[in-house]
């Protein structure tokens, strides 16, 4: 892939979705809370937005006519080289779709941490012209701990011990 590496990714876990997808079409229903915009890499995006839509028709030859149709099919594969052998790779790395949920789960994750670092990256550049304050140690605390809420951060956090 020649995709920038960038923050809160997981490149391999998202090719893992789409392989599991194509050996086993019929996982994606299993896949409630994963979205197209949780793909970091714009191809995975476009061919996950593909893989839905085509649902357990999904092959190489059908995804590609499914993009070259939105003609996105060169900008998806300016990122991943020819799509056959790119889709072909993606099937090749994993031997089962069985464990396509916890692939997904690995891009969710990665996509809430990218949120939550975006949001708190502007209201830190919101906090160099305001009194807005950001509470470092909470934000590391969910950036590690990333299924848990602010209401478990006051919780476990007992007064003068982790400021």
């Amino acid at each position: 892939m020649t995709n920038q590496a960038r923050p809160f990714t997981n490149p391999e876990a998202e090719l893992r979705v789409i392989g599991s997808a194509l050996i086993d079409p019929e996982a994606i229903g299993k896949l409630t809370t994963l979205r197209a915009d949780d793909f970091a890499n714009m191809a995975h995006r476009n061919i996950w937005d593909a893989l839905v839509d085509l649902g357990p028709l999904a092959d190489w030859a059908t995804v590609k006519t499914w993009l070259d149709r939105r003609a996105i099919l060169a900008d998806v594969e300016a990122l991943t080289g020819p799509i056959e052998s790119y889709i072909a790779s993606a099937t090749g790395t994993i031997p089962t779709a069985l464990n396509i949920e916890a692939y997904a789960a690995d891009v969710v994750d990665m996509a809430r941490r990218r949120e939550l670092n975006n949001a708190l990256s502007a209201a830190a550049t919101a906090n160099e012209t305001s009194a807005f304050f950001i509470d470092i140690p909470l934000w590391f605390w969910l950036m590690t701990n990333p299924c848990h809420s602010h209401d478990e951060w006051t919780r476990t956090r007992q007064p003068g011990v982790n400021r």
